[in-house]
């Protein structure tokens, strides 16, 4: 199933990014979910310990697997 690109959301479900800023610093996690769109796009990652946070795209970058 190919991926449908959304406008201004950069990360897809199951990409493994890491958590940039917010007490979480430098975690690796897992996209589980797009939670909110508007006014910045909001994810449910899931961490290595599997816990599972909500995070803002702001607070995220891509990873290098």
């Amino acid at each position: 199933m190919a991926r449908e690109e959304l406008p201004g959301v950069k990360f897809f479900l199951n990409d493994t990014v890491t958590i940039t800023s917010g007490g979480e610093d430098d975690q690796v996690v897992t996209v589980i979910s797009l939670i909110e769109i508007q006014p910045e796009p909001i994810y449910l990652v899931k961490t290595q310990q599997g816990k599972d946070i909500r995070a803002p795209q702001s607070r995220l970058s891509a990873t290098d697997t």
